[in-house]
């Protein structure tokens, strides 16, 4: 499992690119989760500012 910090650019080019199958949106950040082609399956943490995370996770 790895947790990357991510801006902007990136995490809109993921969400563009994985096929999201659940999100939950709180006060302070977005979650969501999918599978991404490359990289299998993914959770996204998204601030309101655009900025985040992201956690690669192992099949």
């Amino acid at each position: 499992m790895r947790i990357v910090e991510a801006e902007r650019e990136l995490l809109q080019d993921l969400l563009g690119e994985t096929r999201i199958s659940v999100s939950k949106t709180f006060r302070e950040f977005t979650i969501h989760a999918g599978q991404h082609e490359t990289l299998g399956k993914v959770v996204i943490i998204e601030k309101p500012d655009g900025r985040g995370a992201i956690v690669e996770t192992e099949e």
